[in-house]
């Protein structure tokens, strides 16, 4: 990937990861507030979903017209097992610790079907209806993305061996408030 589409998405990160820190001024960042919804919420969903397409695209060099769906980025991403392990890591934030990617690798029954991630499926509700789904856009779907979006920037690192994004202050990679674990999900 060429410096520049690294730091489009580098900055498109942080300008998401400062709307959700805005949302703190009005909802604070408490384990009972992660069902609270709101159309910020649902904006940084969206923006962090369509970041995660276009950077799994870029960073495996899929081409407009190639077979795009969930289960194709899984298959990719288990080829290289250093890419499949960085994704089941945790994350910490504030008071959650929380595994954007925890059952996306894990079988079902004896076949091998992948389960998509919850944050996932639901962004994928709200985006065919977001009237009916729109209590989907919620917190805990907002810090579930972003965190998705953000080890998939770390995935994009170590696929060209830097470290941009681990040497930046951001809300995931412990230079954070990252300190009591108290409230874990999986996603």
């Amino acid at each position: 990937m060429e410096f520049d589409k690294q730091q489009f998405f580098i900055k498109q990160y942080f300008q998401l990861e400062d709307m959700l820190f805005h949302t703190s001024r009005y909802v604070a960042f408490d384990k009972n507030n992660l069902k609270t919804f709101s159309l910020e919420y649902m904006t940084i969903i969206f923006q962090s979903c369509s970041a995660i397409e276009s950077l799994i695209k870029e960073i495996f060099g899929i081409k407009k017209g190639e077979e795009t769906t969930i289960e194709k980025y899984c298959e990719l991403i288990c080829e290289n097992k250093k890419f499949k392990d960085l994704l089941m890591t945790y994350l910490s934030f504030d008071n959650f610790e929380f595994y954007p990617f925890a059952n996306f690798f894990k079988p079902v029954g004896a076949n091998k079907n992948i389960i998509s991630p919850s944050w996932w499926m639901d962004y994928q509700q709200i985006k065919h209806d977001q009237y009916k789904n729109f209590k989907l856009a919620n917190m805990k779907n907002a810090i579930s993305c972003l965190g998705a979006f953000y080890q998939l920037l770390r995935m994009e690192d170590m696929a060209h061996g830097y470290s941009t994004i681990l040497n930046l202050r951001t809300m995931f990679n412990g230079m954070g408030n990252c300190i009591d674990r108290k409230y874990t999900w999986n996603c």
